[in-house]
């Protein structure tokens, strides 16, 4: 699954024949809002990013029809993840753990000193 950055992302429908009356409300969104622009046979939904979380898009079955009065089939839905919440307290953890073992390395006498079972000093 992708990961969202700080930049929108970006989605285009490209159809086989002109779709006029394609619009924001053929596209189920979940977790978002999105702004789409274009005509006819190429369209693009503009996404922002969210603080964190699992963007979804999806086209509907039947909620546009081609110049025939065809309806729309359903698309493959879209699932974007922010992980951006998730990777900054990974880096976090792997900071503090290096820190420690820094720590505990450079003065061995810390841990007894910490656990107060030192006897005469460290």
């Amino acid at each position: 699954m992708p990961t969202l950055s700080s930049a929108p992302f970006t989605a285009t429908s490209t159809f086989s024949e002109t779709a006029d009356d394609f619009a924001l409300g053929d596209i189920a969104l979940e977790n978002a809002t999105g702004v789409l622009s274009g005509t006819g046979t190429r369209d693009t939904l503009v996404v922002p990013p969210l603080p964190s979380g699992t963007v979804s898009a999806q086209v509907t079955a039947g909620s546009f029809t081609d110049a025939a009065g065809n309806a729309s089939l359903a698309s493959d839905a879209v699932r974007i993840t922010n992980r951006t919440v998730a990777e900054t307290q990974g880096q976090i953890t792997r900071f503090m753990l290096h820190r420690a073992e820094q720590l505990v390395s450079n003065q061995p006498g810390l841990i007894c000193l910490m656990q107060g079972t030192c006897a005469g000093g460290c």
